[in-house]
């Protein structure tokens, strides 16, 4: 009788015991692997017109060229960065003994004004190997040359003068040097700096603004 009741309550416990097993018993879960959310273009990129991304020098400045109602340019590289300079301008008039030239070179796509220049209407300018342009000027008694550079974003007028012109009986030419306007008679030293400054110059052309002109001279890169 006690073993009976002994193997009653063995029962009893296991029966228990697999009773609570299936009661805490939880089906497995199954991990949906997450999309790849779609990436979608930045919404301030998309505005940027992608001219602009590749806009040349060429392209500023044969728009430049296109809208202005001056009558001529010349184009040259005046401070050597590989980006050159565009003069744009003219003589007021035909008969106007010098012609006047807005400067500006191009920054990232963007053009830049940096002064104005001036030179004789049926003269030109010069590139010297200083990183300046030389303007010239010339009366009946000689000749002198002048120069801009370009400092700090800024067109220079530097005013060292040098120069030539003739003596009383005009066949004599004396050489100077001195500030605008102040001409200085100097030594053979003054005459060897001019002659070297005038051999070193780079003639730049000048272009009538035509759309020949332009798609030659700008996109032609002479």
């Amino acid at each position: 009788m006690k073993r009976r009741f002994i193997y009653l309550a063995l029962s009893l416990f296991f029966l228990a015991e697999i009773l609570s097993a299936c009661m805490n018993d939880t089906p497995p879960t199954t991990t949906v692997p997450s999309e790849t959310p779609e990436m979608l273009p930045d919404p301030t990129t998309a505005l940027i017109p992608s001219s602009l991304e590749t806009q040349t020098w060429q392209d500023v400045y044969a728009e430049l060229l296109r809208n202005s109602s001056s009558k001529e340019f010349f184009l040259g590289d005046i401070d050597d960065d590989g980006i050159p300079e565009l003069l744009v301008g003219g003589p007021p008039n035909d008969a106007d003994k010098y012609a006047n030239y807005d400067v500006y070179t191009c920054k990232s796509s963007i053009i830049e004004y940096l002064g104005a220049a001036d030179t004789l209407s049926w003269s030109f300018f010069w590139l010297d190997n200083n990183g300046g342009i030389l303007g010239y000027s010339y009366g009946a008694g000689g000749g002198s040359t002048y120069r801009y550079y370009i400092d700090d974003g800024v067109l220079c007028y530097d005013d060292e003068v040098y120069g030539y012109y003739f003596d009383s009986e005009g066949n004599d030419i004396r050489w100077f040097r001195g500030t605008d306007g102040d001409k200085i008679i100097v030594t053979e030293e003054t005459e060897y700096e001019y002659q070297c400054i005038w051999k070193s110059k780079v003639k730049l052309e000048r272009w009538s603004i035509t759309e020949d002109n332009i798609t030659t001279v700008i996109y032609g890169g002479i």
